[in-house]
């Protein structure tokens, strides 16, 4: 993929483009590089009980958040979705 001359990329494409271009787009997740003014005392405690650096700390946090936003979403549908599986049979199946 060439681009016509001139023209650049646009940064959160950038890594598709070149992804795609050197081999790697398949696997290449987009990313964005981000800068964070948190207080020292909150990301200590995190670092400490995640017992990871600070980019996996906070990576960590942001799937925490996107899963609690799921699990939000998924606790709406209580009672509003109807099962079609016998709870008892399932639990003898277990035993």
């Amino acid at each position: 993929m060439e681009l016509p001359r001139g023209q650049s990329v646009p940064v959160l494409s950038a890594g598709k483009f070149y992804g795609l271009r050197y081999g790697t787009g398949a696997s290449m997740q987009a990313r964005q590089k981000i800068t964070v003014d948190v207080p020292v005392s909150l990301l200590s405690s995190a670092m400490e009980a995640t017992g990871q650096g600070v980019t996996a700390t906070v990576r960590e946090g942001l799937r925490m958040v996107s899963t609690r936003s799921a699990y939000q979403r998924l606790r709406e549908l209580r009672g509003k979705v109807a099962f079609s599986i016998d709870l008892e049979r399932l639990r003898e199946d277990c035993r």
